[in-house]
């Protein structure tokens, strides 16, 4: 009978992995799992290593065994769990509706290129039969969001997804977030379109639409294209913890500077003394 493993702490693989994107926690485990091959006694006298006749060598892969087999063990099921993980993704289609999600809220494709309609594409995957319902779900509130829509668009959106009842509320109670759908302009037939990028996010987002300078930034430290997008705060907390934020918009009761000095050893209240 399979057996039951918790993954936390205990686990010598599990801290250095769970943060990790899952391209970089398979090529990890691979990693440290050949080296833990290369390096391990026991592993190398299986292999027929060198010191095979070597009595000493011999007490102390004996003595390493019930280690070395704990630790295959570990290894092998965190090989086992990164492959179930791959198949998942790739039995589901993430692929293709992460990269409409992320061309969605950053208004462009991998290559930097504009998006001007996700119309065609977007409908492709709320008409698929193997898309989840989540997974459908989750591609209409961004596409609300992101994009400039009216009351009729989201209903055949809807329609397309096999959305209803609870999952419809959910879309609609977007609008408690400050996504507000309107009526667009009366344009001549043929013409009207669903305007793509960052415009759209003005309606959760409203500093957005300020200036250039209060568009959404793009990460510099990229390293796949499913992971382009970064949420504001994020930007918000590097600049906070650098010192960066603008003061107009992030005014203080104290200054940032009178809090640095007040971190510097000089001023730095004394511990207590060793026998408190």
């Amino acid at each position: 009978a399979p057996a039951t493993v918790q993954l936390n702490d205990d686990d010598p693989l599990w801290p250095s992995l769970r943060h990790l994107h899952i391209a970089d926690a398979i090529d990890k485990v691979l990693d440290d799992f050949n080296n833990f091959i290369k390096n391990n006694k026991a592993a190398s006298m299986a292999k027929g290593g060198k010191d095979d006749k070597d009595l000493k060598a011999l007490s102390e892969v004996v003595k390493s065994m019930p280690q070395f087999n704990e630790l295959m063990k570990k290894y092998s099921m965190h090989i086992d769990l990164t492959k179930k993980c791959m198949a998942k993704y790739e039995q589901t289609g993430l692929e293709a509706i992460s990269t409409e999600e992320q061309n969605m809220v950053m208004g462009e494709d991998p290559q930097g290129k504009p998006v001007k309609s996700f119309r065609e594409s977007v409908g492709k995957l709320l008409g698929d039969p193997g898309v989840s319902a989540d997974n459908k779900l989750r591609l209409v509130m961004i596409f609300c969001i992101t994009q400039e829509l009216n009351q009729a668009d989201v209903d055949r959106m809807l329609e397309t997804a096999g959305l209803a009842g609870a999952l419809k509320q959910a879309v609609s109670n977007l609008a408690l977030l400050g996504v507000k759908l309107k009526e667009p302009p009366v344009q001549p037939k043929g013409m009207q379109r669903i305007k793509a990028g960052a415009m759209g996010a003005t309606k959760l987002f409203p500093f957005m639409g300020k200036s250039d300078s209060k568009k959404p930034r793009k990460a510099t430290d990229v390293s796949f294209d499913l992971a382009r997008y970064r949420p504001a705060l994020q930007f918000d907390i590097q600049d906070a913890l650098e010192n960066k934020l603008d003061k107009q918009d992030w005014p203080s009761v104290t200054d940032p500077a009178d809090l640095a000095a007040a971190r510097t050893p000089a001023n730095k209240p004394r511990g207590r003394a060793g026998w408190a």
